[in-house]
């Protein structure tokens, strides 16, 4: 078998397909550690080597060939634990089609999960018996969910290794559906090959810079890409080991992730921009005892957009822990390039610009030349590799546009996706757009942005989310962070802001949650007011309505991005769990 220290997209081509990748990882590196599991982020529960991943794996795999599962789609329904990795080999090894998902503990989740299976026309579900078993009134009640047959991974024969088939597949063989999180839109089924697996695997090495002298620690869901793709899969395509912890022993306490970080000398992990800012916010003076952060050299900001402040606040409070500035950097990507697109080159410190407000506004990236300027700080989420082309586009015309004009991301590279599972409308309008050059096909991704004279790449938002008002273009995000920081009493991180037209005009809305500490001292309306005001000052834009909506309803993806569509039509719809609001008197004839 062929050396994967020296792998690159020719030397893919000499496998048949991602599984065998890692089994030959397994044939070279066997007794080397690949991941160990952190028991509420703390105790070690679990340690499997290469060897081990590949036992298991077969395992698993036999069993789904044995029921017929092989080319079928395998919903894996678990725990963010090593548990779920190993469900997911198993599919790569059986030849099935895995789709990741979350496990539902809601109404809504549980018929999104219905309409995942729907979609898909998924036959199998691998899940545990206790989450079977809470799951189970709900699912007599979910008619997508009844007649599927579920796989309780707890009874699966890890000794029956032996009868496993290779699968025979093809790099064009499909790996994972990769149903996005609906930031903007109804979920749909990102068709991720195995060659786009292989591909980002090399692509990741280029732009960030993995080796086998690395250590990754993840928290990240596995239900999505990027915990599933950098997370996991990356550690075992470049052979380097992983501590795994869920993403609630994060949540409940931060720092255990830089714990772990610096207990194993870790030097690699990826998060959203929202996990730095809550270390910052609970790190305790006794959390410094033999904190060293002197290892960890590949810190990944991977979701738009990355916040100046945040960057800047991270580094500074934990320079005392050996964190050095120039390992922190932004990064872009999402599920239908199957991950990563730029990043910020592991040994070069981020880049950021002042742009001028007023500017921006017209899709013109203008640095302040003053400090008298309205101005907003943008980081750069780095360039692309060799491999990836990207245009910044006009959305109506699709005509190229020149350095720092804002306009939508396109892409074209081998991580490309091959569209969307059972999806072939939205697939041709996505996945083969040509711009009005006749240069492509690209992916369109409908994220707005620009690239400046050095080749950079600066996120300023999302088509779908802009807020046109009186001709001007406005951020959401810039709009949801002045709402936050007017008033300590607004949850931070828990604020969206949306537009809709309503009679000839187009309003709106600002969605926001309390914080507990605050709910029952707090004023709702004089809130709403303040927050209005705020906003028109610094924006001049009117605001319909502020809405104070119950702890956790503010929607957002897995990875912490808001929701604002779903934002949208929940308060269309009055499906929020209202706390309290402020309308606008101007607007006191304007029904919704």
């Amino acid at each position: 078998m062929l050396n994967l220290n020296q792998i690159t997209p020719t030397v893919i081509e000499s496998f048949t397909d991602y599984g065998s990748i890692i089994r030959n990882r397994a044939e070279t590196q066997g007794d080397d550690l690949a991941y160990t599991f952190l028991e509420n982020g703390i105790n070690e529960t679990a340690s499997y080597t290469f060897s081990t991943l590949d036992y298991k794996a077969k395992s698993i795999a036999a069993y789904l060939q044995n029921i017929g599962a092989k080319r079928e789609r395998v919903l894996i329904v678990m725990q963010s634990d090593l548990d779920y990795s190993m469900a997911f080999f198993g599919c790569l090894y059986a030849g099935a089609t895995a789709v990741t998902t979350i496990t539902p503990s809601t109404p809504e989740q549980v018929r999104r999960l219905g309409h995942v299976v729907k979609n898909a026309n998924a036959k199998f579900v691998i899940t545990k018996r206790n989450i079977l078993d809470k799951l189970e009134a709900r699912i007599a009640e979910t008619e997508e969910l009844k007649n599927i047959h579920w796989i309780i991974y707890d009874e699966i024969e890890v000794s029956k290794s032996v009868n496993w088939v290779e699968p025979n597949l093809n790099w064009n063989d499909i790996a994972l559906l990769q149903y996005t999180s609906g930031s903007t839109a109804s979920p749909k089924g990102v068709q991720v090959s195995h060659r786009n697996l292989g591909a980002i695997g090399h692509y990741h090495e280029e732009i960030f810079g993995m080796n086998q002298n690395d250590f990754g620690v993840t928290w990240l869901p596995q239900s999505h890409d990027m915990g599933l793709v950098f997370g996991i899969l990356q550690s075992a395509f470049t052979g380097y080991p992983t501590c795994v912890m869920t993403p609630t022993a994060f949540l409940k306490k931060p720092i255990r992730w830089l714990k772990a970080l610096s207990n194993y000398s870790a030097s690699v992990s990826i998060v959203p921009n929202f996990a730095f800012d809550l270390c910052v916010e609970n790190v305790k003076e006794e959390d410094f005892e033999d904190l060293d952060l002197s290892n960890f050299t590949l810190a990944a900001n991977g979701a738009e957009p990355v916040q100046k402040s945040t960057l800047e606040k991270f580094t500074r409070v934990f320079a005392r822990a050996g964190f050095n500035p120039s390992a922190l950097g932004g990064a872009y990507g999402l599920a239908e390039s199957t991950l990563a697109v730029t990043s910020t080159r592991r040994d070069e410190k981020h880049q950021f610009r002042s742009l001028d407000v007023s500017a921006l506004e017209k899709g013109i990236a203008l640095d302040v030349k003053s400090i008298d300027q309205k101005f907003r700080d943008v980081v750069s989420c780095g360039k692309p590799g060799n491999s990836v082309e990207l245009r910044i586009v006009d959305p109506e015309t699709l005509a190229t546009l020149p350095r720092d004009k804002v306009g939508e991301i396109l892409i074209k590279g081998p991580m490309t996706a091959d569209g969307y599972w059972n999806n072939s409308i939205v697939t041709n309008s996505t996945f083969n757009v040509f711009t009005k050059e006749q240069t492509g096909p690209f992916l369109r991704t409908g994220d707005l942005g620009f690239l400046d004279e050095k080749g950079e790449l600066y996120i300023t938002g999302r088509q779908k989310d802009l807020i046109i008002s009186q001709g001007k273009n406005h951020s959401p995000f810039d709009i949801e962070l002045t709402a936050e920081n007017c008033n300590p009493a607004i949850r931070p991180r828990q604020v969206s802001a949306f537009s809709f037209e309503a009679i000839y005009q187009e309003v709106v809305v600002v969605i926001a949650e309390i914080r507990r500490s605050y709910l029952k001292n707090v004023d709702p309306v004089k809130l709403g007011k303040e927050v209005m005001q705020k906003i028109v000052k610094e924006h001049q834009i009117p605001v319909f309505e502020t809405l104070f909506v119950k702890r956790g309803e503010c929607p957002k993806t897995t990875s912490g991005k808001i929701q604002r569509q779903r934002s949208k039509q929940m308060y269309l719809k009055k499906e929020f769990t209202v706390v309290g609001s402020f309308r606008n008197p101007m607007f006191k004839n304007l029904a919704v």
